[in-house]
């Protein structure tokens, strides 16, 4: 016997399931799974990018497994909130970012909440190795050396 076959799942995370749904055969698997943890009473976590209503499934039954539970929209944060993400992280990370400084990586990096976090995280190592504080004239002279 297999040790993987012994593994006791509780939890199903599926992500983007918007993006998933190729073929017929994936959605089909989804399918089984998803029944699988419902019947069990086990957790299902589900992203999508479109609403449950929107995405066109194959299987019609499939929306209304996944609708069965709890449905939350997460709405994009505006600029201020993703600053406020930014100094949060960076503060995590034991850096003190000013606000010119995030207003300037809001308007020149892209908006995207997960490529701004490595962005700060990027800076951060690249300000240890150089021993240099994350000021608007170092973030220019990374961006040049990266283009270059």
């Amino acid at each position: 016997k297999s040790k993987n076959k012994d593994l006791i799942f509780n939890n199903l995370i599926i992500d983007d399931i918007d993006l998933l749904l190729k073929n017929y055969k994936i959605e089909e698997q989804i399918f089984s799974l998803v029944n699988e943890f419902l019947l069990n009473n086990k957790n299902i976590l589900v992203t999508s990018r479109l609403s449950l209503k929107k995405v066109k499934f194959k299987i019609p039954d499939l929306v209304s497994r996944l609708s069965c539970g709890l449905t939350f929209r997460i709405n994009e944060l505006d600029d201020l909130d993703k600053i406020k993400v930014l100094k949060k992280y960076a503060y995590e990370r034991g850096l003190s970012l000013s606000s010119s400084v995030c207003d300037y990586i809001i308007t020149h990096f892209k908006r995207d909440l997960y490529f701004l976090c490595n962005s700060i995280k990027h800076l951060d190592q690249k300000s240890l190795s150089l021993k240099k504080k994350i000021t608007i004239p170092f973030i220019k002279q990374i961006i040049e050396l990266q283009s270059d």
